[in-house]
């Protein structure tokens, strides 16, 4: 930096920082969401982002409410946020993150790691 005369109207260099860490963690972070949804053609992420949504048909309606009723009780288990609705003989499963102050995060790998779990 140069700081010769810098009070008599000299041009001081400005502070070059390095980049934030954070930052860089974040996009790797972004990254792997995106490598992990790519593995998992079930699911795709709402139109926000903010979530993942599977729709799956089986063969009648109870094998239908059979899988939606393990899917709820493996996502209380696990503490996890999961919106069923079936109707029919479809069940569609979105799973989204939560934040620890209980409002709604960017997906993150253990929030499709769960979704990937259900099938």
């Amino acid at each position: 930096m140069n700081t010769q005369n810098a009070g008599q109207g000299q041009v001081v260099e400005p502070i070059r920082l390095p980049p934030r860490r954070e930052r860089l963690v974040l996009n790797l972070k972004a990254e792997r969401v995106q490598e992990t949804l790519q593995a998992m053609p079930a699911w795709k992420p709402t139109q926000d982002g903010w979530a993942v949504e599977s729709v799956r048909t089986f063969a009648d309606p109870e094998t239908a409410a059979i899988f939606a009723t393990c899917a709820v009780n493996l996502a209380g288990r696990a503490h996890r946020p999961l919106i069923v609705l079936q109707i029919g003989s479809r069940v569609m499963l979105t799973v989204f993150h939560l934040t620890k102050s209980g409002r709604m995060g960017k997906l993150d790998e253990a929030t499709l790691n769960f979704a990937q779990g259900l099938g």
